[in-house]
């Protein structure tokens, strides 16, 4: 895809190129308290990683295309999903030196839903507040295993459809933003709760389709 403001989205991209490899993650179990203590206990710690099989997949078309330029709509708008990778890995290393100390190993764990907050990128703060969605998506991710996901939904239409009304009656510039994931787990043999997040960038525009 090709951006219709091409000029202005130039530097955007080379902004949203650096973001890419950014990966930010977080593992914690316990009672919904943000605690570290069950990670040490379970020995579980899960990492996500962010995968964009054609980097333009990042930019969420807000508007569907007339490609043939006939006037009949040609491209239409979807959900839009993106790939994470997880891994479930043992919280603690071990040891390379063949010790005996025992270290907690690695359970499996149930992926029961995720949350996406999506905030302005810093130099698109007054960008439109965008509601925050929820997704129910079981699946589980086996200890010592590694889970790739190619359905996780990164913007669905509604949030689309909330940015167009919100850009029109604040008259922005189409803006970029963090796809801001809390994924919602349970560690199976334990059943306690867990939360790993995950920063992604997105930028919102009319795209049109390109060579």
């Amino acid at each position: 895809m090709k951006p219709n403001l091409r000029a202005l989205y130039r530097e955007a991209a080379k902004v949203l190129g650096t973001l890419l490899a950014m990966v930010v993650v977080i593992a914690t179990i316990g009672c919904g308290d943000g605690g570290g203590d069950g990670a040490e206990d379970t020995g579980t710690l899960i990492e996500a990683s962010v995968s964009w099989p054609d980097p333009q997949t990042r930019n969420i078309d807000i508007s569907p295309d007339d490609t043939d330029n006939d006037g009949t709509l040609d491209v239409f708008l979807t959900d839009k999903d993106v790939t994470i990778e997880f891994v479930n890995k043992p919280v603690v290393p071990p040891d390379p030196t063949g010790g005996s100390k025992p270290v907690p190993s690695p359970t499996d764990v149930q992926v029961q839903s995720y949350t996406i907050e999506y905030f302005p990128a810093p130099n698109n703060l007054s960008a439109p507040a965008l509601i925050t969605q929820q997704f129910n998506h079981t699946f589980v991710i086996r200890a010592n295993a590694t889970v790739s996901r190619g359905d996780i939904l990164v913007v669905a239409l509604a949030s689309v459809s909330e940015f167009v009304q919100k850009l029109a009656a604040a008259e922005q510039n189409p803006p970029e933003y963090t796809a801001h994931y809390t994924f919602h787990m349970e560690n199976l043999p334990f059943n306690q709760s867990m939360t790993v997040t995950l920063d992604v960038p997105i930028s919102f525009a009319d795209f049109i389709e390109g060579n």
